[in-house]
């Protein structure tokens, strides 16, 4: 009787050892992405409905000679200009002031946004005045 004993604990703590994982936790896998690739369109096939209308491209670069104009005037501590070409033409500014500023946050945005269509007549002008880290105001000038 003790022998049945023996041999139903051994096959029990086999049974539970052979479901066992010893902790280890496995995490599912993830699938492999498929790449898609374009491949050139084949003459003579009908374009899908989606690339038949692409979104127009947008070209934004820095305007370095409008930034250094700008930082060298008194009470301006950092600007950044980006001119935006595309369906719609903009130029964002973005003019952190300092303490030696005597203008207001909005004489600041007037003031370079009139500079800045001097150069750019047709484009919107965006400009957001800073002042240690906060923003005093958000001008739009058409």
């Amino acid at each position: 009787m003790k022998k049945r004993y023996v041999i139903a604990a051994l096959a029990i703590s086999l049974g539970l050892s052979a479901c066992s994982n010893n902790g280890d936790v496995e995490e599912p896998q993830d699938e492999p992405q498929e790449e898609v690739q374009d491949q050139p369109q084949e003459e003579g096939q009908p374009e899908d409905a989606a690339t038949s209308e692409e979104e127009p491209s947008i070209s934004v670069g820095a305007e370095e000679e409008l930034q250094e104009e700008i930082a060298s005037q008194p009470g301006i501590a950092d600007v950044m200009v980006q001119v935006e070409e595309g369906t719609t033409n903009r130029v964002n500014a973005d003019i952190e002031i300092n303490d030696e500023q005597e203008l207001s946050a909005e004489e600041v945005a007037a003031t370079y946004a009139e500079m800045i269509k001097e150069k750019y007549p047709d484009y919107a002008v965006d400009i957001i005045v800073i002042q240690d880290g906060q923003m005093l105001t958000q001008e739009q000038f058409e």
